[in-house]
């Protein structure tokens, strides 16, 4: 109950600050845990994916196909952006099975080509996206090529 009542409190105590700050502020930049140096107007997005991202690490029950697509193309974004950042960008084709990706450079399409392109991995956006983001992976298919390409870590 009590670590309820202070993530209850640390919740509102960030959304206070976030409301108070002005145009500019939102501007400012801010360094992450990593080390990376952002606009503060990022931090929201960060603190939601956190949030959705440990939710089903913590629960049993959850699951990434919970997930709101937004949700889920933002992350992939991030998995992908984060490994370019690194120049550790894996080979590899990733083929959606439910429509658009969101992500990579051509976003409206089921197809998302990764560095060279290479082996195709094929899934639904929420097991393709959590087997990026090193949650495992679950009902992926290779098209009979083998094992599923070694992947870069997304932090």
């Amino acid at each position: 109950r009590a670590l309820r009542h202070l993530i209850d409190h640390s919740w509102i105590h960030l959304n206070v600050e976030w409301r108070d700050l002005t145009t500019e502020q939102w501007g400012h930049h801010v360094q992450t845990f990593q080390g990376r140096d952002i606009e503060a107007r990022e931090t929201p997005w960060m603190r939601a994916k956190e949030v959705w991202c440990h939710a089903v690490d913590l629960s049993p029950a959850g699951s990434y196909r919970d997930f709101p697509p937004d949700v889920l193309a933002g992350i992939g974004r991030d998995v992908l952006g984060s490994w370019e950042r690194r120049g550790e960008t894996p080979d590899v084709t990733l083929r959606l099975q439910d429509g658009p990706a969101g992500v990579g450079a051509a976003p409206d399409s089921d197809t998302v080509i990764v560095g060279r392109g290479g082996p195709v991995v094929s899934g639904t956006r929420a097991d393709i996206v959590r087997w990026l983001a090193g949650r495992g992976a679950r009902r992926l298919a290779t098209g009979g090529v083998g094992a599923l390409p070694e992947l870069p870590r997304w932090f």
